[in-house]
């Protein structure tokens, strides 16, 4: 799923509202494959890295 890279790159931008947005896609996406867990989990925890970062 690109949503996470895309969050990703909103943080490097300091935007965080984006951030947000697409992290929120991220978790409330369909689970489309085996991975999709492993994604939603790191999407919850990046707002608190953002948190611990800055």
């Amino acid at each position: 799923m690109f949503y996470l890279d895309l969050a990703k790159s909103y943080i490097s931008k300091d935007e965080y509202q984006k951030v947000r947005d697409v992290l929120k896609k991220v978790i409330d996406s369909p689970k489309e494959d085996e991975d999709t867990d492993q994604r939603v989990t790191e999407a919850k925890k990046l707002p608190e890295e953002i948190l611990n970062e800055y």
